[in-house]
């Protein structure tokens, strides 16, 4: 089985969020074994790149992986359904007995004695400073970091989860799948008909009030 390691970095409004339009996926790093690859957004083979790796994975592991699947979508890139994927945060949860809701990737790491992420883009982050004008090679080393850690605690966890609790992680990882699919095609809205309906419930109010 071919696991990807996957990771992306997105400029800074609304902490990066996917819906925002003034947000874009700056770079991204994965690897299969030892060889990290590392793309930037000015790089000619930015999408062609991932959506080859992905389609030669069986297995897709990422931390809060939703995040960069959104990512991917956003730039076009599609997980085939054959491959399956594997949250190290949603696997932190089931193992810890659905009491860290909200792990971050340096508290797992943290807790199995193994490296925490580099600290450095932080500061520039907190500066107001947006990923894209962060200097490459910090930006690179962060970006691949990342993807090592993720390796490692993804390795970690294999020997730690039960059978049981790993079969609940790949289920978990189905429902992300389909969870990230409705967040992306999100709900219509018809903004006509609420805004008639509005005023149709402004006018009964206003008659009830005035006794009209």
């Amino acid at each position: 089985m071919r696991t990807l390691f996957f990771d992306v970095e997105t400029t800074i409004h609304n902490k990066g969020h996917p819906f925002d339009p003034r947000n874009f996926l700056v770079s991204y790093a994965y690897t299969f074994d030892d060889d990290i690859v590392f793309r930037y957004y000015t790089d000619p083979d930015f999408i062609s790149q991932i959506q080859d790796a992905i389609n030669s994975a069986d297995i897709i592991c990422g931390f809060n992986i939703k995040f960069d699947i959104h990512w991917l979508r956003n730039i076009g890139v599609i997980i085939p359904l054959n491959v399956k994927i594997w949250d190290c945060q949603l696997a932190e949860f089931i193992y810890a007995g659905q009491e860290l809701p909200y792990d971050s990737l340096n508290e797992a790491l943290a807790r199995y004695g193994l490296p925490t992420k580099l600290d450095a883009i932080k500061e520039y982050w907190d500066a107001g400073i947006s990923t894209e004008h962060i200097p490459l090679p910090v930006l690179q080393e962060y970006n691949e970091w990342d993807v090592y850690t993720t390796k490692l605690l993804f390795n970690t966890q294999q020997n730690l989860l039960s059978d049981g609790q790993k079969t609940l992680t790949w289920l978990e990882g189905e429902d992300l799948r389909a969870l990230q699919a409705v967040e992306y095609a999100g709900i219509k809205f018809d903004v006509a008909e609420a805004t008639k309906q509005l005023e149709v419930r402004a006018s009964s109010i206003g008659a009830i009030v005035t006794g009209k």
